[in-house]
């Protein structure tokens, strides 16, 4: 974990900073990092840090998990 005093300045808050599979099967881990600040920092009430989306045959997209969910810790 960074300590904001070494938090390399040439990496925003937000960015992806490895990007999961673009595919990935039902029931398999996906793996993504990604710089945000501490969860105990409660500034995003009633937000999401984060979503997992599954594209429809229609072209939309649908939210499938957020943060909040147990199986994305």
């Amino acid at each position: 974990m960074w300590n904001m005093e070494d938090w390399p300045r040439t990496i925003p808050f937000g960015n992806v900073t490895m990007q999961p599979d673009p595919i990935i099967e039902g029931g398999k881990i996906m793996w993504v990092m990604f710089s945000a600040g501490s969860p105990r920092h409660r500034s995003m009430r009633g937000g999401t840090y984060f979503t997992i989306e599954r594209e429809n045959s229609d072209g939309t997209w649908e939210i499938v998990r957020t943060d909040a969910d147990a199986d994305t810790m």
